[in-house]
């Protein structure tokens, strides 16, 4: 997710980095006793607008494995009962300036510029 790592059960994105940040994905109880916890915060990938089902875990845990690891995994048993998510087809389209790109639906589109033989993706917004 923006460019940075993240973990997938069903096509449902369960936790991930950002930056140096790791986040989970949690119903809403784990969610609100989580949040009790100093220094945990909800995900926000961009300022004043956040994703209000994934929290930061606190900083503090990076050298407490088994507690970042208990979290993780509830957000895991969670997130896998959830319905998979459905695979988008994208189609093809080619943009004016030659380079080859992706309609996502709803009028979203992305550029890919055509590197040798492979496809180099670049994150842009679309």
């Amino acid at each position: 997710m923006f460019g940075n790592i993240s973990a997938f059960v069903n096509g449902n994105m369960f936790a991930g980095l950002f930056g140096n940040d790791l986040f989970v994905r949690l119903p809403e109880e784990s969610r609100k006793e989580l949040l009790e916890k100093e220094g945990a915060l909800l995900l926000e990938p961009m300022e004043g607008r956040p994703m209000k089902e994934y929290v930061v875990i606190p900083k503090a845990w990076r050298k407490q494995h088994e507690t970042a690891r208990t979290w993780v995994i509830r957000s895991l048993d969670w997130t896998s009962k959830l319905p998979p998510k459905k695979k988008k087809k994208n189609s093809r389209i080619v943009f004016p300036t030659g380079r080859l790109g992706y309609d996502l639906g709803g009028g979203m589109r992305c550029q890919v510029p055509i590197h040798r033989k492979d496809l180099i993706i670049v994150e842009r917004k679309c």
